[in-house]
């Protein structure tokens, strides 16, 4: 459960913080520290039904940020991604 849940904040990080530099937006930032890239995995993951809505709403703002990105800016966006430490 730990992983999947990863997997749904990094979904927002992506839409809100690294692609628009608009944390403001992101409707589950509190997850944000616990399961971000370089945390560390526990044993108290959330409930199943609480991991399916993480995934489905910052899916959502994926998606909704990605449809506002031309795609000859993709790649210069994904490079501003790759370039910046963690």
């Amino acid at each position: 459960g730990w992983q999947w849940t990863h997997v749904a904040v990094t979904e927002e990080l992506f839409a809100c913080e690294r692609f628009e530099q608009t944390p403001e937006r992101a409707k589950n930032r509190s997850y944000w520290d616990r399961f971000r890239g370089g945390s560390v995995p526990d044993e108290n993951p959330p409930s199943f039904d609480e991991i399916l809505r993480l995934l489905d709403e910052n899916h959502e703002t994926l998606r909704d940020t990605l449809s506002r990105v031309k795609p000859e800016e993709l790649d210069t966006r994904m490079a501003t991604v790759r370039d910046r430490t963690m």
